[in-house]
This record gives structure tokens, C-alpha cells and sequence, in this order.
């Protein structure tokens, strides 16, 4: 099976969730950089748009697909039937902040960054996150850690390195971090990485 690439501008963005996935699962795979998405590249993407992942002649784009089609190649989508919807549920919750996340980054000025972190729109899916967190030890609520759990820390990782982290208690968030921080999978990566805030 050839080995996968993944396209993406120099920057953490859409593409850590897919990355880190790889990392913790422990697949290699290529990363191409990219400035600008060139004419060529263009051709070569559904909706115009990176990251766009490659794995011999299979190709495909959207972060949630992406990250979709390598939890269900590495069965990591959870058990039953109940558990992938479970893990589907927060992952969508997941993707709702990174959205919040890249409009605060690149379409807000300073005085609606402000108002945004004032009323802090990300608040509701934390903490949606930290009561299932409390209740079970997965987010899927069975018995095994799914890649909803590994997106969790990415997004928390994400908002903590905006500096826009929800006031509240999320202790269990917060530990779910560090044991991901810590992990062997991925210690390696997470301090070679890009050090851009987005």
C-alpha cells in the first residue's frame, strides 16, 4: 500500500487533525508543503480547497472526510454503532470551534475579537465536552479512546494556543491534553511542529 501524503499550507489549521491522527496511529506518511494552491494543485482538488490527502490513487479532501476514512482504515471510529455516532456527535461539535477558531483568525478585527471572546461562542461545545468527559472516560462513552477523544485535545490544544480557552472548569479537557501531550505517538511531532497560532 503506498504511503500517504498530505497537502497543507505551513500552518497547523485544518491539517493538525488529520496529522496528529497519523502520528498517534502510528501510519507514516508524507507531508507536502504548499504556499498557494497553484493552478495545478487546483486540478487535483473536488472543491478547491487543502488539505487534500493522496494514498496511491485514492484522493481525497475535507478534513472530516480525511479524518473519517483513516479512523475507519485503522478501526477507530468506535465498537457499535451507538459509539460512532457517539464520536461522530463531538467530532462535529469539534469542527464547529475550528471553524470559530479560523473566522477569529482571519476575518475578525481586533474590536470583534473582543466581543467574540466575551461572549465566547466555543463555550457551548466544551462544555457539552467536559459533562460527557465527567460521566464517562471516553467520548463515545465505551470502553475504548476513539479518534473523537484524539480530536478533542487537538481542538483544546488549538483554542489554549489563540489564547481564547472558554473561562469554566474543564479539568477533564485539561487532563485529556496532557495525556495526549505526554503520549509517546505524539511528543515528537508536537514539538517539531509548525509554531503558528492557526
Amino acid at each position: 500500500m503506498a504511503k500517504p501524503t498530505l497537502t497543507y499550507f505551513p500552518v497547523r489549521g485544518r491539517v493538525q487533525f488529520p496529522r496528529c491522527l497519523l502520528e498517534y496511529l502510528g501510519e507514516e506518511y508524507n507531508f507536502n508543503e504548499v504556499k498557494a494552491i497553484t493552478d495545478d494543485l487546483k486540478k487535483q482538488l473536488l472543491f478547491k480547497q487543502i488539505p487534500l490527502y493522496q494514498e496511491g490513487d485514492f484522493k481525497i479532501v475535507q478534513t472530516s472526510a480525511i479524518v473519517d476514512y483513516i479512523s475507519e482504515k485503522h478501526d477507530f471510529r468506535g465498537k457499535t454503532k451507538e459509539e460512532r455516532a457517539r464520536a461522530h456527535q463531538c467530532f462535529a461539535g469539534i469542527m464547529e470551534v475550528l471553524e470559530n477558531c479560523l473566522h477569529y483568525s482571519f476575518k475578525m478585527d481586533k474590536q470583534q475579537q473582543e466581543k467574540f471572546r466575551n461572549e465566547n461562542p466555543i463555550k457551548k461545545i466544551f462544555d457539552g465536552l467536559e459533562i460527557i468527559l465527567s460521566q464517562n472516560k471516553y467520548l463515545a462513552s465505551g470502553e475504548k479512546e476513539t479518534y473523537a477523544d484524539l480530536m478533542a485535545f487537538v481542538i483544546v490544544d488549538y483554542v489554549t494556543n489563540l489564547g481564547i480557552m472558554p473561562s469554566g472548569d474543564y479539568s477533564k479537557l485539561i487532563c485529556l491534553k496532557k495525556h495526549y501531550e505526554s503520549s509517546p505517538q505524539l511528543k515528537k511531532y508536537l514539538e517539531s511542529r509548525s509554531q503558528s497560532q492557526v
